[in-house]
Formats: C-alpha cells, sequence, structure tokens
C-alpha cells in the first residue's frame, strides 16, 4: 500500500505502534474456522478456552490447546477454531 500523503504515512506509523487491537479483533464464541491475519488470542469469559486447530504462520499447525481465562498468546494466527469457550482473537496491522 502506497502512503502518499503525510496524513496516510502518519496513521499507518500510528497503527504499527498501537499494536495489540489497533487494527481490529473478533469475538469468537462458536465452533466454526475463522480465518484472517491474527496476532493476538485471548481467552475472555468465566472458563478456559480450548482451541481445537491454528494455524501459525512458519510453524505447523497445533491441535487442542487450552488458554486459561484471561491469558493472551502472540503469534501469527491465520486460523482459528475453538472446541469450547470464547476468544477475543485480533487483527493483524501488517
Amino acid at each position: 500500500m502506497a502512503y502518499n500523503t503525510n496524513a496516510d504515512r502518519l496513521l499507518h506509523r500510528i497503527r504499527k505502534s498501537v499494536g495489540i487491537g489497533g487494527c481490529g479483533s473478533i469475538l469468537i464464541d462458536d465452533t466454526a474456522t475463522h480465518s484472517g491475519k491474527f496476532s493476538a488470542i485471548q481467552a475472555i469469559g468465566t472458563t478456559d478456552a480450548v482451541l481445537s486447530t491454528s494455524t501459525v504462520s512458519d510453524i505447523q499447525d497445533f491441535a487442542q490447546v487450552t488458554i486459561p481465562k484471561g491469558v493472551t498468546i502472540f503469534g501469527s494466527f491465520t486460523a482459528v477454531d475453538l472446541v469450547s469457550g470464547k476468544v477475543i482473537a485480533y487483527t493483524s496491522c501488517e
């Protein structure tokens, strides 16, 4: 993407510096596969979240990982699939 104006360049720098949440997020509370570019996954609610599978760039898929409630894991995720619980998947700015 070309940043042609000073305003565009400034907005791009702000988005990069904000980090997690600066480019949006989605709430996932179902067992459907959610594809996208995510930089972090945070377990929310009253119980732990169990990921069935998630795809991490440059790493093999992993299966059945429990994220304790309130904990955030960071990476470069391209898909999130839950068994149970709720998560917020933070969209990557890149």
